[in-house]
């Protein structure tokens, strides 16, 4: 047995070259196959954190658009069907439009969402995992009150918006009361406001 070492150990030293590309394939071959595993583990866990911020138990549902044709839009009575049905925990109807909103005099187009200020917290923090950075959500009884974007309070109009300000939503003075944390969409932080 020892012999057959000896003549192994003999041979690969007689043919080095031969031996190294060998031990750099095999070298090669594993990092490879470290190198595959650990990233569709970073990418199994990366999916994971987003659907856990988005929440895999949330469902949204929005009337279809189609080209050239008019669409038939959610009522109240499609809300409490969808309320209705067994295991759904909340329902939120949202409402979406672009308006002008002045600050200080300078006027621009944003996207305004209208909801129950009850639900607000629930929907965006359950739903998307968005967090304040100031003020709070707008809550029950609130009249008139707005949380903003990111991008609304940073650089949206030429001064920063801070909590306490007000935006004019059609001519409407609205406070703001909350302002939520930058996050990785900038579209989604740029122009919205939730009223």
């Amino acid at each position: 047995m020892i012999d057959y070492a000896l003549l192994s150990f003999k041979n690969l030293s007689h043919r080095k070259f031969r031996t190294f590309l060998t031990l750099l394939g095999v070298i090669i071959g594993i990092a490879a196959v470290v190198s595959m595993i650990s990233i569709g583990t970073g990418m199994k866990v990366a999916l994971e954190e987003q659907l856990k911020v988005l929440g895999t138990d949330k469902l949204i549902i929005s009337t279809l658009q189609v080209l050239g044709g008019r669409t038939k839009e959610l009522t109240d009575a499609d809300a409490e069907a969808v309320e209705g049905v067994m295991g759904v925990y909340l329902v939120s109807p949202l409402y979406s439009v672009s308006a002008n909103v002045k600050f200080r005099g300078e006027e621009k187009t944003g996207t305004v969402w209208g909801l129950n200020p009850e639900k607000a917290e629930k929907t965006f923090a359950g739903a998307s995992g968005y967090t304040l950075l100031e003020g709070r959500w707008i809550g029950k009884g609130d009249k008139n009150k707005i949380t903003v974007g990111y991008g609304i309070h940073d650089d949206f109009f030429e001064r920063e918006v801070h909590v306490g300000n007000a935006l004019h939503i059609k001519e409407r003075p609205f406070q703001v009361v909350g302002i939520f944390r930058q996050t990785g969409d900038r579209t989604a932080t740029i122009q919205y406001m939730l009223i």
